[in-house]
């Protein structure tokens, strides 16, 4: 039975018992009731601060046939050998005074925004979520954990095959139009914790550049105080299993999220990647015996250090808001340009892959592997979300939560964007969830785009579109907050001021 007709009394039970029986027959049968509680939780959300509700579906292949594993070097390498543990969509949603925000995350390498071979991307998703429960489009927000033991959702390390990318499509729906229909009165509290002390972090650049090292933490209680969900932001790769690791598994996101749902049974643990530009876990403080055992202490590491931030929480109070702003780039890595654009096969590319490194091949304009005519990635090859004339298109997004920040970047973001922000924009706290509704490398200041050319030439440089998108994606949140009613002090940005004069030689 719907949950608002648990304590009747009189009138107001009676324009209860209606409510039910409409939503009951809109929704076509009783079976259906989970809607009608959702529903309920909406018109009483003046009981309680918000209505929150969080679910969770089986990412994991079926089949490993066509399956690869993303993350390393290029090309085809690393097919799937098996399964370790399982792959996840979570998503949470929350609603109140009839805006529904909704945060949703996948076990993946990364995800495109669309795909050229199907309606699978995360623009896909967010429309079909948006027609089949009414939710603004620009309030779902759908990330990766960036997992390099996932399979490759991109297709520049192998790709995996249309029918499995159709499969997280569906998956991620059901997820998120799950967490939606569970929707119950609920309370929201966040927190943070500084992990400097714990050495969980290191830097691909000499550490006189910043990385991000905060912990910061969302939960969600219903009015019994039970945890409904629990949203981690953390700044660290998910590859503490190596290269050599051809084992499907979630890495240290899979077991932190595993910690806190076994901590609090029934609910959900959303994990987000914060400004992992730059930054990789340092798993030598867990002193595990092998890369899977690391990865496991590490995520349980960091769920510990969530539930002892959460000690001293704070209540989240206020409305909830949305924006989404369209970004157009410029693709000036000539590299990634070949990748984006079509290549040509021939005769030449053929005898050149036999003598040239893969990275060479892709400066020279050749095709590294794939089908005649077809591109290394799976991203759309055609307008809106790939421009002509060099041009890529993306979407960058902010959600405001009462007096939070949260903002969603397709990119691997380098901290100096959380840093600017934190900075200007008038906010207790500031959530910057990586790899969110695309994947389009990182974003470098052009302050630091020297040093990551020769501290990280085939990584971090080779998988930069430009120069200038770190502040492109910085000036972007910092108008968003605006437009949701954050005070920001300034709007300008041009990535160029605030390094280290002298960083010092490479790690």
């Amino acid at each position: 039975m719907c949950s608002f007709l648990e304590r009747p009394a009189g009138r107001s039970a009676r324009r209860r018992l209606a409510l039910f029986l409409a939503c009951c027959l809109a929704t076509g049968a009783l079976a259906r009731a989970a809607v009608c509680t959702a529903t309920a939780c909406r018109e009483t959300a003046n009981v309680w601060s918000y209505c929150v509700g969080a679910a969770k579906r089986d990412l994991t292949p079926r089949t490993l046939d066509g399956i690869f594993l993303g993350g390393y070097g290029f090309g085809p390498t690393r097919p799937a050998a098996g399964v370790a543990a399982r792959l996840y969509a979570r998503a949470l949603a929350i609603t109140r005074n009839g805006v529904t925000l909704v945060l949703c995350v996948i076990d993946s390498q990364g995800h495109f925004l669309a795909y050229r071979n199907g309606a699978f991307g995360f623009a896909d998703i967010r429309r079909r979520v948006g027609a089949e429960r009414g939710v603004a489009e620009s309030g779902i927000v759908l990330a990766s954990t960036h997992d390099h033991s996932a399979p490759d959702d991109t297709g520049v390390w192998g790709g995996v095959p249309a029918g499995y990318l159709k499969y997280v499509s569906e998956r991620t729906v059901a997820a998120i139009e799950a967490a939606i229909d569970s929707e119950r009165p609920a309370r929201l509290f966040w927190s943070r914790l500084d992990t400097a002390p714990y050495h969980l972090l290191q830097n691909v650049l000499p550490s006189a550049y910043p990385i991000d090292s905060v912990l910061r933490v969302l939960i969600a209680r219903d009015d019994r105080g039970e945890v409904i969900a629990t949203l981690i932001n953390f700044s660290a790769h998910a590859d503490v299993l190596g290269e050599a690791n051809r084992i499907i598994t979630p890495d240290w996101p899979g077991a932190t999220a595993m910690a806190l749902e076994q901590a609090a049974p029934s609910s959900v643990a959303v994990v987000t990647l914060g400004s992992v530009g730059r930054t990789e876990p340092l798993t030598a403080a867990v002193r595990a015996r092998s890369e899977f055992v690391a990865a496991r202490d590490y995520g349980e590491t960091i769920a510990k250090l969530a539930l002892r931030a959460l000690s001293q929480e704070h209540a989240v109070e206020g409305p909830l808001g949305a924006v989404q702003t369209k970004l157009r780039e410029a693709v000036t890595n000539r590299a990634l340009r070949n990748l984006d654009f079509e290549a040509t096969r021939s005769l030449w590319n053929g005898l050149f892959a036999t003598v040239l490194p893969a990275w060479l091949r892709l400066e020279l304009g050749f095709t590294v592997y794939g089908e005649p005519g077809v591109d290394l990635l799976l991203r759309a090859n055609s307008p809106p979300y790939l421009q002509v004339n060099d041009q890529v298109q993306t979407v960058i997004g902010a959600l405001r939560v009462g007096d939070l920040l949260f903002g969603a970047v397709p990119v691997e973001s380098y901290p100096e964007t959380g840093i600017v922000v934190a900075q200007r924009v008038r906010a207790p706290e500031h959530f910057i969830i990586s790899l969110a509704e695309d994947q389009l490398g990182y974003d470098p200041p052009a302050y630091a785009m020297a040093k990551v050319r020769e501290c990280s030439p085939t990584d971090e440089a080779f998988f930069t579109i430009s120069a200038n998108l770190g502040a492109d994606v910085t000036r972007a949140l910092l108008s968003q907050a605006q437009k949701l009613g954050f005070s920001v002090t300034d709007l300008s940005y041009d990535g160029l001021s605030g390094g280290p004069t002298n960083p010092g030689p490479c790690p």
